[in-house]
């Protein structure tokens, strides 16, 4: 019967969905089966002379009685459709209920065979094998155990006369291989009691020395804690175990997978073993089921063993996707002649699935996917892609490369995608001369590149060569070819083209199949580049210009992509071995070792640079600068003109570099000196590292005298100075006011004291003493102080003292101390007080008294815990003469308040009397005699007297204006 399996025509793939290699996403075939009814659960190819077919496993697709017995489908690939029928010629008395025919498919050398797993009432499960042309299907039931699901697993030798069928449920779940030559001769496994489920996935090949062995998986082995194992058997000897390779990981389902095949072309079959339960620990996340692949490499004595080189590891990146579900051998894919493996995570990815694509190479596997294929790069996307393979690889189209043809049953879907032919281009760049020599200018630059007259340069001659080959390729096909010059430094721009001023070239070229084609392009150097030792790397990348259409060629990722690259070492004179070692030897002298701090003087290094070796290229001094440190400039009359610098910045940091050389010739001297500002801070020194070097490195055992640590330590030194003065200078006291007790007979006074840092450097604290008199020598009181010192500039301290003192003392002691004083800053102290009378009215014989006040100060704190008690203490006084003088004082009686009031209220109405007065009698108005030439007809005689042109109503005449010119 044929089912209604219409072919999915030619789909787009979604650009995120797919990238990679040669296996054509964009034009894949698909076939799908009934909904829900696994199509594609399991695959495999069978061949009959020139015929070959798919054959594609559904095992949950309904019967006519829509029970759910499972189906196996046959598929053609005719054209560009793809076409497939039910097979139905399987005995008649096949039990059909739940039996999962399908669930496993192999063939191989013109022998099929399919299984039901779950056949009988207690899914004991058999076998149904065809051969040829596939006219009918037999029965295969090598053992009847209930529960034992035999076919489960299935593979057959490399004759197709050996069935291997496992049954991991035999034995309560301890699992049996059972092998045999024909549906009445077998022979099954002599089981271990630490085995479980036994032959859960079988695989055949030639695993014992280039003889045909069997590899078999057991799910979960206690031994190997429950990780997995794998074992080798002679199928030729009775089934007998020869090695077993045991998983890393409790859990990961070692052995789920298998396929075997040749790997690195060496003649001998390697093994591929899958773990899709593997899981990372090593991310801060752990990732569950991530997947993993175990490759072998079977050795020249036919062995497995562990460890590079003779073990690969692949992991999956994502949770739960089941990388290594499956694994299938592709064969040749890519057209090298090296067979290719695909790797199954068909949870991937969202669900929808991966395929990943490794090819093979004489060195192995390679570690990385050459293509990586989604699930849901397909229009409309699939689940499951990847859950099964056709193994062995299989070239449906006939264009000599082997297609992908993968199951996604929960899509009910198979999927091909065929293989395109991989062009291989081989190319070389070459140079003439190989070396160029800086100091041979042959070729001009154009004026345009230079912005003036054509200058000379140094130049060469750029040779590539492109050929291209490989199975089944256009005769022809344009390529597009880049050319960068100098990619290790692309932003030096050393090298460039002569005709485009670039450091890349861009053209497209057409080859012709096996024909190789070269063509030339000026390059030169340009005159100001500062590396001049390191070679300069040129690159050529080629992309291929790809025809529209399916099975158009592809380029190869591999050795045939197209890539080459080459050196255009420069010229030096460093002897037959082209290379050059200098010995830089440097001498840092400071113009001192210390520093005042506050002198802002400038300070300076002398630096000597001398080249004992060979030249050095890109010689360079570095002087690491502290923060207290800042580059002024170089002393232009001591430093080399050749020599430049680059002050400290985003580019070099705190580090001052200075080109010295490029190169610095050998047995020659480079000087400079470098002039710095130091703005010292909290630290008494400061160390900073002072080097040279150069491009080509020098010998270790010559590198001791390339740098230096030098120390710069920062002093302090100052001084104070102390003054002081009164207000009033001198005082006079009335003794007859004194003597009638008048209240402003004593004067007052202020005194100011001013403690200045005359520097350089700053003060930390200091004290300072003012001693005032209150009493003379002979104990009369004399002054006393009528508030508390205050501070009125600076910062300072003063100690509160009692205003008047002891008649036995006869002075007052102000202690103060002062915080930091920085240079040129000051502190000034302030002293408010008056005279008493006692010494005044007591010593009579005494008319003039001295009172002398003295301020004395010392540094007690210096910069960098200096002890500052070597510096001298200052002193100074201030000097204040009382005078008395005796003076007559009118004695006048004190005139009550109100009689000043009083008399200025009469004052002004006296005043006001005499104004009103004189106004009746009209002192205030007078008379203004008439114009000479009346205007008017009559007036009045007498007007108030106004300002000349006030009066609208009479009009100024020549009378008026020669009055006022009288006037004036």
């Amino acid at each position: 019967m044929r089912l209604c399996i219409r072919l999915v025509e030619v789909v787009t793939a979604i650009a995120i969905g797919a990238y990679g290699f040669n296996l054509d996403v964009k034009f894949p075939l698909k076939a799908s089966g009934k909904p829900g009814s696994y199509f594609g659960y399991s695959l495999a190819v069978h061949e009959h002379n020139a015929d070959k077919w798919i054959l594609v496993g559904a095992p949950r697709e309904l019967n006519f009685n829509s029970e759910v017995s499972g189906a196996l489908h046959q598929c053609q690939k005719r054209g560009g459709d793809i076409s497939c029928t039910t097979v139905t010629n399987f005995p008649s008395d096949i039990e059909a209920a739940d039996q999962w025919l399908g669930a496993s498919v192999v063939s191989r050398n013109g022998t099929a065979m399919v299984c039901a797993p779950r056949t009988g009432e207690k899914a004991a499960g058999q076998c149904f094998y065809g051969q040829g042309s596939l006219p009918s299907f037999t029965s295969y039931m090598p053992w009847n155990e209930a529960f034992c699901e035999v076919g489960f697993s299935a593979a057959l030798s490399s004759d197709g006369k050996r069935f291997y069928t496992g049954g991991p449920s035999c034995e309560l779940n301890a699992g049996r291989l059972i092998a045999s030559t024909g549906p009445d001769e077998f022979n099954p496994d002599l089981l271990s009691g630490d085995l479980a489920f036994y032959s859960y996935a079988i695989a055949a090949g030639n695993v014992l020395n280039k003889r045909e062995g069997l590899v078999a998986s057991v799910g979960f082995h206690q031994n190997s804690n429950f990780s997995g194992k794998v074992v080798l058997i002679d199928s030729l000897a009775g089934l007998r175990m020869v090695s077993s390779l045991v998983g890393y990981q409790s859990g990961e389902h070692f052995g789920a997978s298998l396929a075997v095949f040749d790997i690195n072309n060496d003649g001998r079959d390697d093994i591929v073993i899958g773990a899709p339960h593997h899981t990372d620990y090593k991310n801060s996340e752990i990732k569950f089921d991530v997947g993993a692949v175990y490759v072998y490499y079977q050795t020249s004595k036919g062995l497995y063993q562990r460890g590079s080189p003779y073990e690969l590891l692949l992991k999956g990146q994502t949770t739960g996707a089941q990388f290594g579900f499956a694994v299938a051998e592709l064969g040749d894919t890519n057209g090298d002649g090296i067979k290719d493996l695909a790797v199954g995570a068909p949870y991937g990815n969202g669900g929808s699935g991966t395929v990943y694509i490794y090819h093979g190479s004489q060195l192995g596997l390679r570690s990385q996917a050459g293509q990586v294929i989604h699930g849901n790069s397909f229009n409309p996307p699939i689940r499951s892609f990847g859950f099964s393979f056709i193994t062995g690889g299989n070239d449906f189209d006939r264009n000599a490369y082997n297609d992908l043809i993968a199951g996604a049953y929960l899509s009910d879907m198979v999927v091909h995608l065929p293989a395109r032919p991989v062009v291989k281009v081989q190319s070389e760049i070459s140079f003439d001369p190989a070396f160029i020599t800086l100091e041979k200018k042959e070729c001009q630059v154009p004026s345009a590149t230079t912005g003036g007259s054509p200058v000379a340069v140094s130049c060469a001659k750029l040779r590539y060569c492109l050929v291209y080959g490989g199975t089944g390729v256009p005769s022809n096909i344009n390529t597009n070819i880049t050319i960068t010059l100098d990619v290790k430094q692309p932003k030096a721009n050393r090298l460039l083209f002569m005709k485009t001023n670039d450091n890349r070239l861009t053209q497209i070229i057409g080859l012709t199949e096996k024909t190789k084609l070269c063509k030339e392009e000026m390059v030169y150097v340009r005159p100001d580049i500062r590396d001049k030792l390191s070679s300069m790397e040129v690159n050529l990348v080629t992309t291929l210009v790809e025809t529209p259409g399916p099975l158009s060629a592809i380029l190869d990722i591999y050795e045939g992509k197209g890539f080459s690259s080459n050196l255009l070492s420069i010229f030096k004179d460093c002897g037959s071995d082209l290379v050059c070692i200098p010995d830089l030897q440097m001498k840092a002298f400071a113009i001192s070792e210390t520093y005042i701090q506050g002198s802002d003087e400038r300070w300076t290094i002398d630096v000597e640079i001398y080249n004992d070796g060979e030249d050095a290229f890109g010689a360079d001094f570095y002087l690491h600068l502290p923060p207290v440190l800042s580059f002024i400039n170089t002393d232009k009359e001591y430093t080399d003109q050749s020599v430049l610098c680059f002050p400290p910045g985003e580019i070099n940091g705190l580090a001052l570099r200075c080109e010295v050389g490029n190169p610095l010739p050998a047995m020659k001297t480079a000087r400079l000196r470098v002039i710095l500002q130091p703005t010292p801070g909290d630290d008494a020194f400061v160390s900073f590292l002072a080097e040279t070097n150069s491009t080509n490195a020098e010998k270790d055992n010559t590198k001791n005298d390339n740098s230096k640590l030098m120390q710069l330590t920062f002093k302090a030194e100052t001084k104070l100075a102390l003054s002081g003065w009164s207000r009033p200078e001198a005082l006079v006291v009335n003794m007859t006011a004194l003597q009638l007790n008048e209240s402003t007979a004593l004067p007052q006074y202020t005194q100011f004291y001013e403690v200045q840092n005359v520097g350089p450097s700053d003060v930390i604290s200091a004290k300072f003493r003012i001693v005032t008199p209150t009493h003379t020598p002979e104990g009369f009181a004399i002054s006393e102080l009528t508030a508390q010192p205050t501070v009125t500039e600076g910062k300072a301290n003063c100690d509160p003292v009692q205003l008047t003192s002891n008649p036995n003392v006869g002075l007052i002691n102000i202690d103060c101390i002062t915080e930091k004083v920085n240079n040129s800053e000051r502190v000034v102290i302030r002293l408010n007080g008056r005279l008493s009378s006692e010494a005044l009215l007591k010593q009579l014989n005494t008319d003039i008294f001295t009172l002398r006040t003295v301020m004395t100060a010392n540094i007690t704190g210096l910069p960098y815990g200096q002890d500052g008690s070597q510096i001298p203490v200052v002193k100074t006084e201030v000097l204040v003469n009382v005078t008395k003088i005796t003076k007559e004082l009118n004695v006048l009686k004190a005139t009550p308040w109100w009689i000043p009031f009083v008399s200025a209220i009469v004052a002004v109405l006296v005043v006001a009397a005499i104004a009103g007065v004189l106004h009746r009698l009209g002192f205030f108005r007078r008379n203004r005699p008439m114009p000479m030439t009346a205007t008017l007809a009559s007036g009045p005689e007498s007007q108030p007297l106004q300002e000349k042109g006030e009066n609208p109503k009479r009009p100024m005449s020549e009378t008026d204006n020669m009055v006022d010119e009288e006037s004036s």
